[in-house]
């Protein structure tokens, strides 16, 4: 396990998780677009860790994802993952199936990624 990935599994505060997401190329606007936020709201978490609990269950829920996929994908994979269609999403980009709040199809569609379906 990645020294990146030992400190995003152990980030509880909501600053930590979105500083460590840049390492995995996963920007505030994508961050954005799974939480339903604006960048803006992303900005200020950082800042101050403020967010409501349905954009704080959604942001957790993509640290999860982003958790199995870097078993064995880079951080610069990880984002690549999340923005390509999936066969498994019925076509659909992870991100978007994120941002309709898909997340245990994600979540599952990440972990048989991981377990070798490179469907």
């Amino acid at each position: 396990m990645s020294d990146l990935n030992d400190r995003l599994i152990r980030a509880v505060e909501v600053s930590n998780i979105i500083d460590l997401f840049s390492s995995y190329k996963i920007t505030h606007s994508m961050i954005a677009e799974i939480t339903g936020a604006s960048e803006r709201s992303v900005r200020n978490w950082k800042k101050t860790s403020a967010i409501r609990s349905v954009y704080e269950e959604r942001l957790r829920g993509l640290k999860e994802i982003v958790i199995v996929l870097s078993d064995t994908l880079t951080p610069r994979g990880v984002s690549q993952w999340l923005r390509a269609k999936n066969k498994m999403l019925n076509n659909e980009k992870p991100i978007q199936a994120l941002s309709q709040g898909n997340f245990s199809s994600v979540l599952q569609t990440a972990e048989a990624y991981r377990d070798g379906a490179y469907i």
